[in-house]
């Protein structure tokens, strides 16, 4: 994880995760970092699509700290 403080008429925080399988990681770990003004991005490895309860609870944690999903869908040309 990496998090850099942009200092403009209005500071922001840009986190940038990337949090492997093999790695235990919970969002406690994050919080920390979520500031009022935050743009979190990176692989979570957790398929909002497709993985159920595990992305149920990711979401719910996110929506608890004011943070809202993205996602880029990529399509070949």
């Amino acid at each position: 994880m990496f998090v850099i403080d942009i200092l403009g008429q209005e500071p922001i925080r840009i986190c940038g995760v990337y949090a492997p399988e093999s790695k235990i990681w919970t969002f406690d770990s994050l919080s920390s970092y979520i500031s009022r003004r935050c743009v979190v991005f990176g692989d979570f490895n957790i398929d909002l699509f497709n993985d159920g309860s595990k992305a149920e609870a990711f979401l719910d944690r996110a929506d608890s700290l004011f943070l809202a999903p993205f996602v880029q869908i990529f399509q070949p040309l």
